[in-house]
């Protein structure tokens, strides 16, 4: 759009001659900045505009939608062939599933982020290709070949503590206990603090027979968080068996002494 600026000329003595008009003046540069934002403020309120008037119309198709699906309910209903509160319930159900779906796949994300946040490695562009590989195939519904990628990009970056927590969750979730403390004390190594890391390897340290490891990961777990039920009940036989909750490692010095 052409901008004219229209205003009132002095004489062009009192300005310096014929040279002024070619020297731009504060009034002018103050009307060419004001026109450009009435400008941009117009196209701005025109897109509202149509943004408003689409929400209008999705909002209509919405009721049109939902007042016939209620009078088919209801004609069915009539009929004895679906149960209308049966219905509901179920049209509920899935609802939350999907929200569940959008929270976790949200969550997903978030944990891929910090992965790529933490990287210290060298290659960033292959780790990154690994990991959204490896993201692909989880979302795929493929996680035995997704974790493969996840393994290779934590090659690339051994103390990345997100993602070994990350690998080794997947080994706990899934009943694969060696290679889930194998990756979860390389997460602990890397972050002391990670109490979800603790409890999983104390776990996994009691049914392996290692009492005394997993009376220390679970001890280590109830310092950062003192009121985690999973810690008080791992705890609890070795409160009966063996008194208070002493450091492992220090019974073993006193075993020795």
């Amino acid at each position: 759009m052409k901008l004219m600026v229209i205003t009132s000329t002095p004489t062009l003595v009192a300005y310096g001659g014929v040279e002024s008009l070619l020297r731009p003046t504060i009034e002018e540069h103050l009307l060419e900045r004001i026109s450009a934002l009435e400008a941009e403020l117009h196209g701005a309120n025109e897109r509202i505009e149509l943004l408003l008037e689409l929400l209008h119309r999705q909002a209509t198709s919405g009721l049109y939608d939902h007042a016939m699906l209620d009078a088919l309910v209801e004609h069915l209903s009539a009929r004895g062939a679906v149960e209308g509160n049966e219905l509901e319930t179920l049209w509920r159900d899935r609802v939350a599933e999907h929200y569940e779906e959008v929270s976790e796949q949200e969550q997903f994300e978030k944990r891929i982020e910090r992965m790529l946040h933490s990287f210290n490695g060298e290659n960033f562009d292959l780790f990154a290709r690994l990991l959204d590989t490896g993201t692909d195939l989880f979302i795929d519904s493929n996680p035995k070949r997704g974790i493969r990628y996840f393994e290779k990009a934590l090659l690339l970056d051994p103390a990345n503590k997100e993602l070994a927590f990350f690998i080794g969750e997947h080994f706990f979730r899934i009943s694969k206990p060696v290679l889930a403390r194998a990756y979860l004390e390389r997460a602990v190594d890397s972050e002391a603090e990670n109490c979800m890391a603790l409890l999983m390897l104390g776990v996994i340290c009691g049914d392996d027979g290692d009492l005394d490891s997993a009376k220390w990961h679970l001890g280590r777990a109830l310092k950062i968080k003192k009121n985690s039920f999973t810690a008080h009940y791992g705890l609890g036989p070795f409160a009966r068996h063996h008194g208070p909750n002493r450091d492992p490692r220090v019974r073993r010095q006193d075993s020795i002494g």
